[in-house]
């Protein structure tokens, strides 16, 4: 078990990172691009999942973060980590060329706020 996770963590720590982003670069899992999510995702199913999904919530908490300290009505994230990672596969499975991180944006944009 620790041999895949150990080889996954060392691919996602190669991936290259994207400072186009707005408000910042975007290193790990999310510089990846759906293509490369999709090629570990076949060698690593579980791994994967778990590095996506981990890496999604800690993107969401950041900009909830942001949101709040700006007095910003926060969103709903409400959705399981299921829904979560199923999204962003169903969506790179269409746009391969995307990179992981603007699905998990497009997700959280998706998301009502408290105030809806």
């Amino acid at each position: 078990m620790r041999g895949p996770v150990i080889a996954l963590s060392l691919l996602v720590m190669m991936l290259p990172s994207h400072a186009d982003t707005p408000g910042g670069e975007v290193v790990g899992m999310g510089a990846a691009t759906c293509a490369q999510m999709g090629e570990m995702y076949a060698e690593n199913t579980r791994e994967t999942e778990m590095a996506v999904r981990d890496w999604a919530l800690g993107f969401m908490s950041g900009l909830e973060f942001v949101r709040l300290t700006n007095g910003v009505p926060t969103k709903l994230v409400a959705a399981s980590h299921e829904e979560i990672f199923d999204y962003v596969r169903a969506q790179c499975a269409q746009r391969p060329l995307e990179t992981v991180w603007s699905i998990v944006a497009e997700f959280y944009r998706s998301l009502p706020t408290e105030e809806e």
